[in-house]
């Protein structure tokens, strides 16, 4: 903890700094191959978390399995001019299924401690001015966390809680005013399948998040009101869609734009709204897969800034050959394209926006070496 302090905090001292083309001449020029971020030691493996951004601010994380029996630590790197360059340090000690957001001046991270019935949420951040942190789930069954901020209102935890066989959404949010637990709001938002990771995001004056119920996707809208309680009111949960084999939901937000992808069946499909989640345009496959065959589309994140919507996937056939990519829609949603410079032939890549509504680049990570994992690398890249 006291190493990733120092990195989201913004601070310069770390193990490491592996350096690319500056921002500026990557993002103008010819897409990179990009800088090496991390190789693992010989043997080990790598699986991801995720990724953010703001401005020129870049970190992700992801999970690493040793060469040898032990448990699972999480890598974080973090870049200050837009996926440039890297700094790296992954000092969290055992912790699965992390997931990090920008806030403000700071970061939010949380992960899972812990396996099963002891497993809790860790909930991290070094936004509204100092370090701070809650264990949520401490009767432990407490998994798959997301997280996300509207800045200098709320921070919002979402997570999986076990309850008897089954499991049950629990959002948690904290004040501004962190050391005023009195403000700090814990709800349970219903039933949720197990196997699924629900997603959150906020912008402005309004949290949504996602999640899947049987063969339900759900969200659910929060409007989050002034000061000083900037308390949470909730809308009315709605259906988004309805079929077998949903799971894992990404929604990215800026303003009133939002895209929310999930996995469907083998494939990834994607849906946009322009007003703040209020009403969405119609479901487009945007990876597809075909179980039948072998071939399987995993959903890597979704993310907007300004007028552009990203989805990053990886499509895996028969279980060995994996192909990443990013698909962009600068038109709402109406038509997407695939992201040239973006394909990746080995191993997941997972993709965000940085820089301003104006000017937007797209900062990419990816495991190199899946098909050979004797000695992982993660390798990453800033591209127009």
């Amino acid at each position: 903890m006291h190493r990733m302090n120092r990195i989201l905090g913004g601070a310069i001292a770390s193990l490491m700094v592996i350096t690319a083309a500056s921002a500026s001449a990557t993002v103008a020029g010819t897409p990179i191959e990009g800088a090496t971020v991390r190789t693992g030691p010989t043997g080990s493996s790598y699986a991801w978390g995720d990724i953010a951004a703001d401005g020129d601010d870049v970190a992700m994380l992801w999970e690493e399995a040793p060469s040898v029996a032990g448990p699972t630590l999480i890598d974080v790197a973090a870049s200050s001019d837009g996926g440039g360059s890297w700094f790296l340090d992954g000092d969290l000690g055992f912790a699965l299924a992390p997931r990090i957001e920008r806030c403000a001046d700071g970061w939010l991270v949380a992960w899972r401690d812990g396996i099963g019935a002891a497993a809790r949420i860790f909930f991290f951040w070094t936004a509204f001015g100092s370090p701070s942190s809650r264990t949520l789930g401490e009767a432990g069954g407490a998994f798959r966390p997301d997280v996300a901020c509207v800045p200098g209102k709320r921070s919002v935890v979402v997570h999986l809680q076990t309850v008897g066989a089954g499991s049950r959404l629990k959002l948690f949010s904290t004040h501004p005013a962190v050391a005023d637990t009195g403000r700090d709001v814990t709800l349970d938002l219903g039933p949720t399948t197990k196997g699924s990771t629900p997603a959150v995001v906020a912008t402005g004056n309004r949290i949504l998040v996602a999640w899947v119920d049987g063969e339900r996707l759900r969200l659910k809208r929060f409007n989050v009101g002034g000061s000083p309680e900037f308390t949470l009111t909730p809308e009315k949960t709605v259906t988004i869609d309805a079929a077998a084999g949903q799971r894992d939901p990404r929604i990215g937000m800026a303003g009133s734009n939002v895209v929310l992808a999930w996995q469907r069946g083998a494939s990834v499909v994607a849906r946009v709204s322009t007003d703040a989640g209020l009403t969405w345009k119609a479901r487009t496959s945007l990876f597809a897969g075909e179980a039948s065959s072998g071939r399987v589309a995993f959903l890597t994140n979704a993310d907007v800034l300004g007028d552009t919507f990203i989805v990053s996937a990886a499509v895996v056939s028969e279980g060995i050959s994996v192909r990443s990519s990013i698909k962009r829609s600068t038109s709402a949603g109406r038509t997407w394209a695939k992201v040239s410079g973006s394909e990746r032939r080995e191993g997941f890549a997972i993709g965000t926006l940085a820089g301003s509504a104006g000017d937007p680049w797209i900062v990419e990570a990816w495991e190199d070496g899946f098909d050979a994992p004797a000695q992982p690398t993660v390798r990453a890249h800033a591209f127009p």
